[in-house]
């Protein structure tokens, strides 16, 4: 189980949910606001929710 504070880069989350970039993108655009956010060191890289991600494999 992760916690809250846990993220996952947009490779990490495609191969956990077994999607492709751009179903996790629609994901993203379809309002999971917490879902995604400013990666630490580039702001262009996204992070992804891992509390969010284990949910998506619940349904």
């Amino acid at each position: 189980m992760t916690t809250a504070h846990t993220t996952l880069s947009a490779k990490e989350a495609v191969e956990q949910l077994g999607i492709s970039l751009a179903t996790l993108y629609a994901y993203v655009s379809r309002g999971a606001d917490s879902f995604s956010g400013a990666g630490f060191d580039d702001s262009r890289q996204r992070r992804y929710s891992a509390a969010d991600v284990e949910a998506l494999l619940k349904t």
